[in-house]
Formats: structure tokens, sequence, C-alpha cells
């Protein structure tokens, strides 16, 4: 049992502080960025416990956003069949100087300005009440970096930056 501990202790001590393991990820982010032209998409989603919610997908070339697209879901009146995709509700695309243009959905920003809200985020003196999530994908790039008030069990608002996924284009 005691050994059980040390290495616990040691493994602790190894871990990097959430400041440390997103200057590694920002690294990584800085080499895809490049390998891939700056182009790329991303997703945020929200999903309520009780079944409504909202997707938004927004689209970067050469560095700068060039679409915003938005898709809700109401509540189903019924259980959901496995598999099935809820009906949307509402959606829309936009472009051009149009982006930002909807108050829904998530704000039309590059990864790069994510993680410098995700630095900001980590750097953070926090309250007894809140807690901060930091996790990277599996290539290592940011995913999650939010404080939620754990005072609030369904539902909690996030603030800061909660990715789905990050998809390249070559």
């Amino acid at each position: 049992m005691f050994s059980c501990f040390l290495i616990a202790a040691q493994l602790t001590l190894l871990a990097d502080s959430p400041a440390e393991q997103l200057a590694k990820s920002k690294i990584k982010w800085a080499d895809a960025k490049t390998k891939n032209g700056n182009n790329y998409n991303y997703t945020v989603s929200f999903r309520s416990f009780v079944g409504f919610g909202h997707t938004t997908t927004v689209f970067i070339e050469n560095g700068k956003v060039v679409k915003r697209q938005f898709e809700a879901w109401d509540a189903p009146k019924a259980p959901p069949l496995p598999g099935v995709a809820p009906i949307p509700s509402k959606t829309w695309v936009e472009e051009g100087d149009q982006i930002g243009k909807h108050q829904e959905g998530a704000n039309a920003k590059t990864l790069d300005e994510l993680y410098d809200t995700a630095e900001k985020l980590v750097n953070t003196r926090l309250e007894n009440f809140e807690k901060l999530y930091l996790q990277m994908d599996k290539a290592g790039l940011l995913r999650h970096a939010f404080i939620v008030d754990t005072r609030i069990a369904d539902d909690a608002p996030r603030k800061g930056v909660a990715i789905d996924n990050i998809l390249f284009k070559k």
C-alpha cells in the first residue's frame, strides 16, 4: 500500500500544470496550422440534459473566418430513437460581411483566438466554487478549456472554450 502511495505521489509531481499543458498544445497547434495552410473548420455544440441544443461550425481559410453555420433543435416530444439525429428547428449560414450577424451559437473566432482565451483561463484564479476543465484531443490540440460554477448541477454555463472537433482542409 505504501508503494502505491509513492507511485501516485510521483505521478502527481510529474504532471504538467494546466498552463504547461496548454503551452505544449499551442506548439502542436502551430505545427498543424502550418502543415494545413491555416485552413480548417471546427464545431462547437451545446446539448441540454432535457434534449434541446445547437451546433455551430466555424470555417477558416488562410487564417480568416469565412463562414459560420448554425443548427438548433428543440427537445423531442418523445424519447429519441437510437442512432436517429434530431430534426433541426432552426438553421442559418453566415458568410463574408454577414459573419456575426446572428446572436445564437459560438462566436466566429480562429483557433489562435480560442487558444488566447484558454491561456487567460488557465491563469485565472478560481473561486472556491469554480472548477477548470482542460482537455486536449488525441493529436494534442485544444479541445476544452473552460470554467464551471460547481454550485449549478444541470446545464451549468461554461466560461471558455469547448470544441467538439477540428477538421483540416489540405
